[in-house]
């Protein structure tokens, strides 16, 4: 995903309330937040390898929002 994609499906999606745990030990408390100064991060350094953990962070909330609507459904 490109970061139009990725402001396109957030514009599209509710966030969840509350915090979630993307990893043992990698809590974000505030998700819009955080996907705010990531998107910002990366717009404003566009092509930076530096800054691919923003990216990949970004990818498993996604990952997590999809994967907690697929469990709702079942």
């Amino acid at each position: 995903m490109n970061i139009s994609e990725i402001r396109a499906y957030f514009e599209g999606v509710e966030l969840p309330e509350g915090s979630i745990e993307l990893s043992s030990g990698e809590l974000v408390i505030d998700i819009r937040k955080m996907i705010e100064s990531h998107l910002e991060y990366l717009t404003e350094n566009k092509g930076n390898k530096a800054f691919l953990p923003y990216y990949n962070r970004i990818i498993t909330v996604i990952n997590h929002i999809k994967n907690k609507k697929i469990n709702e459904k079942t």
